[in-house]
């Protein structure tokens, strides 16, 4: 039995781990803050509230767990029991621990009656963080049938704040496509002099580049996601050097001209999954919805590919008063990854909403290397 209290402690601390990224689980307590003379209509006030915060919760998040002090009482008492007829007391912890799972928020529910009104306060502390989520309080008149009449209506409002915490996950498909494109040449011109003549130096790049980043996710969690992600770059860049006065190894002075042309192609399929959870890997990826009061919320993502591959061929001739230079093109080889960390919205929608909708494209210009990137964003998530 000392066990059984020892883990009842552990619960009641938020120090049992147990809860999945999906779910939320509620450790409800209520308190009776009265004299004995009246002790039976605010204990009896107090239990109707947290019946009616058990079934709203359950009402309008069928995943989320809600369990209160009694029934933690009849789950130990059934332990005891099991116990004492010979059971394994380890395994019956075990059971305990996994029909609790109370690892989330603590709902603390209070009546307080006075000689004028009944006060009816409702808070919720997240036990990862020991910070308050939610609250609220209401007064009504006094008597025991008025403070329960305001009972549901109270409850009700309570356990609508408490949707902006994601109780039950919102999941479905994401999908992230970034199309960037740049077609820049610039040109580069002034005079030179040598052998006694004025000469030009010309110089012209022309850059070429396309790439396309399709993140095809899945939001399995109230952070979690999977899926996988391809992209594909190539880019050309060219740069002729036309110089009336370059200068060969020998001193001599003399027209060149030079061509370097430079293509690369990158490929990259699939997700890193460098993160472990529970010793085993997971994909680096996550999406998490912020809410707002204004029923609109924000969609933040955090995800990284895996290492892909990039190939580079260089090609480089030249003539002029020097030498003629030509040679077979050189290749290298390497690696190259890909992240989106970006948040896309506001979208309209509030966590009461069973479904969850968004499609939208954004084009933006960069002023610097005038490469345009369009992103696209199409998702649809729902929720228990």
């Amino acid at each position: 039995m000392k066990t059984a209290t020892l883990l009842l402690l552990l619960l009641l601390s938020g120090c049992l781990a147990l809860a999945s990224n999906q779910n939320s689980s509620f450790m409800i307590v209520t308190k009776a803050n009265d004299a004995a003379a009246t002790r039976g209509e605010t204990v009896l006030t107090g239990d109707f509230l947290e019946g009616q915060v058990k079934q709203m919760l359950k009402q309008e998040f069928p995943c989320a767990e809600s369990t209160g002090l009694a029934d933690i009482a009849v789950t130990l008492n059934h332990q005891r029991e099991h116990a004492l007829l010979g059971g394994d007391v380890d395994e019956d912890l075990k059971a305990l621990a996994s029909a609790l799972g109370l690892d989330d928020y603590l709902i603390s529910l209070q009546v307080t009656p006075s000689a004028e009104r009944t006060a009816l306060h409702a808070s919720c502390v997240s036990l990862k963080t020991s910070k308050p989520v939610a609250m609220d309080t209401v007064l009504s008149g006094t008597g025991g049938e008025v403070a329960l009449d305001s009972v549901p209506d109270f409850a009700r409002k309570f356990v609508q704040k408490l949707a902006y915490l994601e109780p039950c996950a919102y999941k479905g498909p994401v999908h992230v496509t970034v199309r960037s494109r740049r077609n820049k040449e610039e040109k580069e011109e002034y005079p030179v002099y040598c052998n006694q003549s004025d000469q030009m130096y010309k110089k012209s790049t022309k850059i070429a580049k396309e790439a396309t980043t399709g993140w095809d996710l899945q939001k399995t969690g109230r952070e979690s996601a999977a899926g996988t992600v391809h992209f594909r770059n190539r880019g050309r860049t060219e740069i002729v050097e036309e110089n009336g006065c370059y200068k060969c190894p020998s001193g001599r002075q003399g027209g060149r001209t030079s061509t370097r042309i430079t293509t690369a192609t990158e490929a990259i399929d699939g997700l890193s999954e460098d993160s472990l959870r529970d010793g085993k890997k997971q994909k680096d990826a996550r999406i998490t919805l912020r809410f707002n009061e204004d029923d609109t919320f924000t969609v933040y993502i955090k995800v990284a590919s895996r290492d892909g591959t990039r190939e580079e061929r260089i090609e480089e001739k030249a003539e002029g008063t020097c030498d003629i230079k030509t040679g077979r093109p050189k290749t290298a080889e390497g690696k190259v990854d890909v992240a989106l960390e970006d948040r896309l919205g506001p979208f309209a929608g509030s966590p009461l909403d069973k479904v969850l909708r968004g499609k939208t494209t954004e084009t933006k210009v960069d002023p610097v290397s005038e490469e345009e990137t369009t992103t696209s964003i199409d998702f649809e998530l729902h929720r228990n």
